[in-house]
């Protein structure tokens, strides 16, 4: 992806890791303050704006959860 950042790659890596570690589904379910801490990036300002990246690139699909209890969405456009 041209014009990524460390931030881009960080957070990519951390959904590919999360991904990984629910053995492969076609959907994962996590929650923003999980990938945060698997990116290292500590404001949501930050997040918010490499995940849009991220989905106007085209390289997931996001369905974000506004219940606290309730986790978000995330599926690989590229790898399934």
């Amino acid at each position: 992806m041209p014009g990524s950042t460390p931030l881009h790659i960080a957070l990519f890596m951390a959904i590919f890791s999360d991904w990984e570690m629910q053995k492969y589904p076609p959907m994962i379910t996590t929650s923003r303050k999980r990938l945060m801490n698997l990116a290292r990036i500590k404001s949501p300002i930050s997040y918010h704006r490499v995940i849009t990246v991220l989905i106007d690139s085209g390289l997931i699909e996001y369905v974000p959860s506004y219940d606290p209890y309730q986790k978000t969405k995330i599926k690989f456009n590229i790898l399934i």
